[in-house]
């Protein structure tokens, strides 16, 4: 499952919105894109379960039609909703409710929505006239479930109605041919459904995407810390307890660091607060930068950062990271009167050890980083027992 981590992951509405494919609407980023698929899914499978149940109901509730208009065959006909069209549409339901499947909805409901057409057909092309005449009306109310209740994306409906469309050509001209007068009325009325689900099918979904944007913006917007555009206190230690319980289910190391800038309240005294401010953007920006996509980044107070690694546990990696970090933020003071360096304190916790909360840790990676700032510009990692595993210059 892709995994769109909002720390790492940045845009903006119109952007995003000019990034989709005209016609497919799809996001050009793969991640995003998936999101939108998983969400999506959730959403609407509650609503594509009620309409395949009110489908069905509709679907029975016409035989009673069926023995007034049609007659003797009458049998032929239930047989179709009965025995073939009704079952098909069950299972799917029924099939809906598997986990494995339920990112795969679409696809059931393009099944039961072409089984349903393809039901109406079938009695097309066995009713004799004047009965035949009126049986079409019942693609339009299939194609009215592609397009709305079923709650199919813009292609999938396209196909989905042009599958049937064409059908009914066939059905119409070459099987049990209509009158030209019918013929040509009955696929007015057809051809409008269908033109205008499309425009509905279209809207809807790009108003769907538009919603999941606006969505993932606000909720960046309530995660980052508006200063440094890292993720805040709060939103990094919710990441930080749901990664110590996806650690434990999967067996995976990951080390939460707590990082200081050295002498930062001199900076401020001496060259003002817009100068600290410089400093925190920039230190933000370059943790961000050098840290990777499954890693969260954040500001936790003042002068204070915090790191999740995931998937880490080798030490020698981790102090090698955080040099390479101060070289670039070093380097970007080149040209400051204010000089600034960092220390950081880090907790390694293996999955073994997760049963403690994540206050249990934030507080440990806060004492080795206390350990860590005594000497200034150096690192401290420790274990679950607060035990040092190394403490040096970075």
């Amino acid at each position: 499952m892709a995994r769109l981590n909002l720390n790492t992951y940045s845009f903006k509405i119109m952007p995003a919105m000019a990034e989709l494919k005209f016609l497919s609407l799809k996001f050009r980023e793969k991640a995003l894109e998936q999101k939108f698929l998983e969400e999506y899914s959730t959403k609407s499978l509650p609503i594509f379960r009620f309409a395949l149940l009110f489908g069905i109901f509709l679907y029975a509730i016409f035989a009673l039609l069926d023995s007034v208009i049609v007659g003797t065959l009458k049998d032929v006909i239930w047989r179709i909703r009965f025995e073939f069209v009704i079952p098909i549409v069950i299972l799917n339901v029924l099939l809906s409710l598997l986990k494995p499947l339920k990112v795969h909805f679409e696809l059931l409901a393009s099944i039961v929505v072409l089984i349903g057409g393809f039901g109406i057909l079938a009695m097309l092309a066995v009713i004799k006239p004047p009965s035949m005449y009126l049986y079409s009306q019942g693609l339009t109310l299939v194609l009215f479930f592609n397009f709305t209740l079923l709650r199919l994306r813009f292609g999938y409906a396209a196909i989905n109605g042009l599958i049937l469309l064409a059908g009914f050509q066939i059905v119409s001209l070459k099987l049990n041919p209509l009158p030209k007068e019918v013929f040509i009325n009955n696929n007015f009325f057809l051809v409008s459904t269908y033109v205008g689900g499309l425009f509905v099918a279209y809207v809807l979904e790009r108003l769907e995407r538009e919603n999941f944007l606006n969505t993932l913006l606000l909720k960046k917007i309530a995660e980052t810390d508006g200063l440094t555009g890292v993720m805040n206190r709060n939103s990094l230690v919710s990441a930080l307890k749901i990664e110590l319980l996806k650690s434990a289910n999967r067996d995976n190391s990951l080390v939460f660091c707590m990082i200081d800038l050295d002498n930062f309240k001199e900076i401020n005294d001496y060259f003002g607060h817009l100068k600290g401010d410089e400093h925190l953007k920039s230190f933000g920006k370059i943790l961000a930068k050098k840290f990777r996509a499954t890693d969260y980044v954040g500001r936790v107070g003042g002068d204070e950062f915090g790191v999740i690694l995931v998937g880490m546990s080798d030490t020698g990696r981790i102090v090698n990271a955080f040099r390479e970090i101060k070289e670039e933020y070093v380097n970007s003071q080149m040209d400051l009167q204010s000089k600034s360096t960092f220390s950081v304190g880090c907790v390694l916790v293996s999955s073994l050890e997760t049963n403690q909360d994540e206050f249990f840790f934030y507080a440990l990676a806060d004492f080795a980083l206390l350990k860590a700032k005594e000497e200034k510009d150096s690192i401290c990692i420790v274990d679950k027992f607060n035990n040092c595993l190394y403490l040096g210059r970075i």
